[in-house]
Parts: structure tokens; sequence; C-alpha cells
């Protein structure tokens, strides 16, 4: 009965994201949304009702004091009841006086995922969409786009198909390509981790606000003024990154508060996609012991040596200068490099990517169960995935 009440409602959601702009979209759907939107629009010209308008005309009125256009959209074939768009200003306030009248007359608020999963969207590309909405970065938003567009759908329908051909070793060729692109792609829409190890004064700070563009961390001469860690959201070449500014490593700390700060950014190594080793030109690049299976070393602070001591770094040692800006695009180019597949160009955006753990958890589950020769679980485990609600 619950279940039947729901499909009978008649629910509002905010198509436009939830923050200003210039334009906000509404929609309202279920048996009501024609009925209850004409009774609160009232036409800037004439009399006539907004029940009375043809489908897709748009017509000029209010909804409360907000001005607005407003439509009836229904499908081509009649075959669900009319829903109603309504566009407005996109201020906060004037959406939410819109969404309070609506809800005084019995309107349910759903989110844009109810929205999608109400006009048949599946579960995998809502999931999709969910991270989409979560990046700014515009190669990371290309790439998960795709997987909304139905790229991952499509490799795993093959992988089931492959499955129940009993063409098993085909099958756990195509999971192993997808798995691939999980450490990777799991992180499109939260950012790779990059934490930056050093003595104190390395230029760990300086280097994070170079990065930045604007002074985001306090830089001092003072050893140990870092303390906690500052994590900052940065785009590199169309990457979504967090670089975290950790305190200065040394094993002797007088202060309580450096010793905590020392604690946590040992820990935040283990934790990070990469670790970027900084030191200074005075000082030994094995000073600093890092525990990370992908890491790069940089001396830092290259305006302070001779050009020629400066070209003869040993290999492996990238130099740069946060003060100039010296290296810090080579620098950005190699973080990319560490951390993204080289095939991953502008080009290849186009592939199935695993960009949710729970998609990797199930492939690796659906592995397991054809390596264990019951391939009627694996099969129904990917089969789970796809026709999720």
């Amino acid at each position: 009965m619950t279940a039947l009440i729901q499909h009978q409602s008649t629910h509002v959601t905010q198509i436009t994201a939830e923050a200003p702009g210039a334009i906000a979209v509404l929609r309202l759907w279920g048996p009501d949304a024609v009925t209850v939107a004409n009774r609160l629009f009232r036409p800037k010209l004439g009399t006539r009702g907004l029940i009375q308008s043809q489908p897709g005309e748009l017509r000029l009125g209010w909804f409360g004091m907000d001005e607005v256009v407003a439509l009836i959209v229904t499908d081509s074939n009649l075959s669900t009841p009319p829903e109603v768009e309504i566009q407005g200003h996109g201020s906060p306030l004037l959406v939410q006086s819109i969404l309070n009248l609506l809800q005084e007359e019995g309107i349910h608020l759903a989110d844009h995922g109810q929205y999608l999963k109400h006009q048949g969207v599946g579960w995998l590309e809502r999931l999709a969409l969910d991270h989409f909405q979560r990046t700014n970065a515009p190669k990371a938003a290309q790439v998960i786009w795709n997987q909304v567009d139905g790229s991952l759908r499509n490799a795993l329908v093959e992988i089931r198909d492959l499955i129940q051909a009993h063409d098993t070793h085909a099958a756990i060729s195509r999971i192993d390509s997808l798995l691939l692109t999980a450490p990777w792609g799991t992180r499109l829409s939260r950012g790779f981790k990059v934490a930056l190890a050093g003595a104190p004064n390395a230029g760990k700070s300086t280097l994070v606000n170079a990065l930045a563009g604007y002074d985001r961390v306090l830089v001092s001469p003072v050893p140990g003024t870092t303390r906690d860690l500052v994590d900052v959201a940065l785009t590199i070449d169309g990457w979504p990154f967090v670089v975290t500014d950790m305190a200065g490593l040394r094993d002797l700390a007088a202060d309580p508060l450096e010793a905590a700060g020392i604690a946590l950014a040992r820990g935040q190594q283990s934790r990070a996609d990469l670790v970027i080793r900084l030191f200074e030109p005075d000082a030994a690049d094995g000073e600093i012991e890092i525990h990370a299976s992908r890491h790069l070393t940089v001396m830092t602070k290259l305006d302070l040596i001779s050009p020629q001591e400066a070209s003869n770094l040993p290999s492996g040692i990238l130099g740069i200068s946060a003060k100039t800006g010296m290296g810090l695009d080579e620098l950005m180019a190699r973080m990319i490099i560490a951390l993204i597949p080289e095939h991953q160009s502008i080009h290849g955006l186009v592939k199935p990517v695993v960009f949710d753990t729970e998609i990797e958890a199930c492939l690796n589950q659906a592995r397991q169960w054809i390596n264990q020769e019951s391939a009627v679980a694996a099969s129904w485990r990917i089969d789970e995935l796809l026709s999720k609600p």
C-alpha cells in the first residue's frame, strides 16, 4: 500500500544545481502536477490558465512573487501523465519560495535522483550522474559522463554475456581490464590525494600556495609552523587533485602540538595516492624516510643555487622554485603521469571506467566466483548490478 501511495503522489524536484545561478528549473510530476500548477500560476497576459496551454507552450506569469516561465511537458505517445516545468530566477530564496508554495499544496519534495528513477534511468547511470555532479575537473567529468551515457553498462553486459556463453577466460580478461581502471577511476569525483612530505621549512606550504595560485597556507621561516593537515583542492590539466600540506618531518619536536602534527603527517603518507618528498638544496634528499608506493623526489628553492648546479641534479630528482615558478609545469606533468594511465588521453576518455567502489567490489566478487567455477553466481552478480532499480 505504501508503494502505491508513493507512486500516486505528486513530486517536485530542482533540475538545475542547488546553488545560486541565473536560472533555476523545477519539474513537477505525478497525477496532480498540472492541476496544482494551474492553481498557483498567474498569467502575465490574459486570463487563460496554465491547464489550457498546449504541450510545450511557454507561458509567462508568476508563482507567488516570482516571475517565471511555465510549460506543460508530455511524452510523444502520452503514456505518462503530463509534467510541468517551471523556469525562474536562480536565487535560492526565490526557488525556496516556490517550493514552499508547492509543498503547502501537498506536493512532495524529491531529489534529482528520484526524478531520474521516475524517468526510467537505471541505478548505474544515476550513480554515475551523482559522481559527475561532484567534480569540477573537466577531463574527470568527461570520463564520468561517458559512464552516464552507457559506456560502463555496455562493458558489464558484455561480461555477463561472456559468462553465460561459458567463455569464462574472456570474461575474466574483460573484468581484469575494467578493474585496472578502478584505482584512478574511483578518484575522479573526490580527487587524487597528494601528500607533501619534507623537513620543516623545506617549502611545502610555499609549494601549495604556488599550485593553488593564492596564499592558502601560512608561510613562516619558523620551523614547525604547519601542525595540522591542510587540504587544498586543485584542478591540474583537467584532472582533480587534493594536495595536503603536512607538518615538517623531524625526529625530535619539543612542542607537543608539533609532535602530534608530525604523527598525523606520517599517517597521511600511507593514505595518499602520491607522496612528493621535498628537500632544500643544502639538505640530503634521503634525510626524510617515505613510506609510499608512488612518490616523487623534488628539490625546492631552485632559485637559491646557480644555473649550473640546477642543470646537474641527480637523475630522478626534479628541481623547482615555488617562488619563481621554475619547474612547476614539469612537476604537475609528473603528478599526472604518476597517477593517470598514459593511454587515458583526451582521445581515450570514452572508455568504460570503474568509478565507484561498489562496482569494483562487484567485479572482484564475480571474478572470484568464476575462479571457483560458479559461473551462474558470477552472472547473477553482474546482472544484479545491471538491473538494480
